[in-house]
């Protein structure tokens, strides 16, 4: 009875992807005869799927591409069955992220908005670098089944400088044992510069991995106890081979320019050698190759693909999303992200984000939310704990829209016990959320089919600004129009960063909006809008 009934579920399950299968075909094919494969490509696309970049699809490209420009409703079936369930949990929004099309959409929504965020100083190792463009902004979002979605300057390398630590945790709990590695450091917040010397616990060793001291000596107990039977040349091959396999494959070299500035800083890192020896801190042969192992460590170069791909291995306990290769083990992912969670990059991070990051001081920058995705973000300019301020307020922004914060227990609670397994926390927003999309690409009729009598047009969303902001930056003149006749004063109101609704209109160049915006201002100050800056 119950082989039967599992397999009439089955049966159903299988009549179901069919049919949906069957309605995306009918939906994007030319007369429901033929599917252009360009058009299924950029639908695939829109869901995170690239085939392209995932060597597990390569079946589904090496059968498409013998097919013309074309495919019929039974090659498309046929293709998408080539790609395992992918495609198929995909288009049933059976996968962690339900609806990725509108995930993307608030990613490039809030990555935008940073984009405006001139805050901070650059690093002098990461000035070293020629053609340096100290704008750069780029992010990356891959998730634990392998889609993926990209944004800004997205062909950038960069050295993951400090952002390595957790990588480097990670490769000494594998080699040497958890118990070992809490021998070494500890895992307790340091409130202060990651280069701090006084950063030593009850016990007498380093804090934690994520600050200079502890990054040193897991270095050295790398270098002098798990490898010791290697040589340097040995020693560095076998880093550069551990990281290709965390990111599945994809770019991952070493800048001698970035090693060579950081080795002219050598001096200065002697004291923190001595400092932990003295306190024995550090393997009994160690000495000064373990400092210079240190720098070659923050000296491999990425992009933002293998950045995020080495995190989503990480988010999902050690196996690549793109190989299906074990690289690390449970146990090691846990600690890991448990280390990168408690031992922060800010002083407010955990209130503010609460989710395992890692930081560099090159503006590299890592977010992990576990079994779901990890997003590699990369802008120079830092804050005095050398993080990146646009990063920073990504995360901010992205954890406090989606709920993501682990120590929110009630709502995490509830939606653990409402979906259990898929863990869905990536919910369309509300409906002051909709009035924030109406406001960048609505018309007004929208916006008043939307507001009722309890509606505060008035209020700031998740980032510190109001609809009039968002309605400028995107250059949208009937909501614009219909916001300052509503709510005048909007126009006054500053987000986190200081900017005014005409300051964001001026930053995107929406020249109509800026005309606009100063003949109210010129109205109200009497000042002739010609003089308006």
């Amino acid at each position: 009875m119950e082989k039967g009934a599992t397999k009439s579920k089955g049966n159903t399950k299988s009549n179901e992807n069919e049919e949906v299968l069957n309605n995306f075909f009918d939906q994007n094919a030319e007369k429901k005869k033929y599917l252009c494969i360009g058009k299924m490509l950029e639908k695939l696309e829109e869901m995170g799927i690239l085939p392209l970049e995932n060597p597990n699809l390569k079946g589904f490209m090496d059968f498409i591409s013998t097919k013309g420009n074309k495919l019929t409703r039974e090659e498309f079936i046929k293709a998408v069955g080539l790609t395992g369930d992918l495609i198929t949990k995909a288009l049933t929004n059976s996968l962690s992220i339900p609806n990725f099309q509108e995930f993307k959409y608030v990613l490039k929504r809030i990555f935008d908005i940073c984009r405006s965020d001139d805050r901070g100083e650059v690093f002098y190792l990461t000035l070293a670098v020629p053609k340096f463009d100290m704008d750069t902004w780029t992010a990356a979002v891959f998730t634990i089944s392998g889609r993926a979605a990209y944004f800004g300057d997205i062909e950038v390398k960069f050295t993951i400088q400090s952002a390595i630590k957790p990588i480097m945790y990670a490769l000494a709990v594998e080699l040497l044992g958890v118990e070992e590695v809490m021998k070494i450091v500890g895992m307790t917040y340091h409130m202060g510069k990651p280069t701090e010397l006084n950063s030593f616990n009850e016990k007498g060793i380093p804090k934690n991995a994520n600050i200079n001291t502890g990054g040193i000596a897991l270095c050295s107990y790398i270098r002098n106890v798990a490898l010791k039977n290697k040589t340097k040349a040995q020693v560095f091959d076998y880093v550069l081979n551990f990281l290709k396999d965390l990111a599945g494959g994809k770019y991952v070299s070493f800048s001698n320019l970035s090693y060579m500035a950081e080795k002219e800083s050598m001096s200065k890192n002697k004291s923190i050698i001595y400092h932990l020896k003295k306190k024995k801190c550090l393997a009994e042969n160690a000495n000064l190759d373990d400092l210079e192992f240190y720098f070659t460590t923050c000296s491999f170069e990425v992009d933002a693909h293998s950045f995020s791909t080495m995190g989503a291995t990480i988010a999902n306990y050690g196996i690549n999303p793109v190989t299906k290769k074990q690289v690390l083990k449970v146990e090691t992912c846990k600690y890991t992200m448990a280390m990168m969670q408690y031992c922060t990059p800010t002083p407010t991070w955990i209130r503010d984000v609460g989710l395992p990051a890692a930081r560099g001081a090159s503006g590299a920058f890592l977010l992990i939310l576990p079994r779901q995705f990890a997003i590699c973000l990369f802008s120079p300019r830092i804050d005095n704990y050398y993080s990146s301020y646009r990063a920073k307020s990504f995360c901010q922004a992205l954890a406090y829209h989606y709920n993501l914060n682990i120590f929110h227990v009630k709502s995490r609670l509830e939606k653990e016990t409402e979906e259990r397994k898929s863990i869905k926390v990536l919910k369309p927003c509300q409906w002051h959320c909709v009035l924030y999309a109406i406001a960048s690409s609505g018309t007004a009729v929208d916006l008043a089919s939307m507001i009722t009598d309890d509606t505060k047009l008035c209020l700031v969303n998740y980032l510190g600004r109001n609809l009039l902001h968002d309605a400028a930056a995107a250059g949208n003149m009937q909501c614009v129009s219909f916001f300052m006749q509503s709510c005048p004063h909007m126009l006054e109101k500053k987000d986190p960063m200081g900017f005014t609704p005409l300051d964001d209109a001026k930053f995107f160049k929406q020249e109509v909006v800026i005309e606009y915006l100063e003949k109210w201002i010129s109205l109200k100050t009497g000042i002739p809008a010609s003089n308006n800056e």
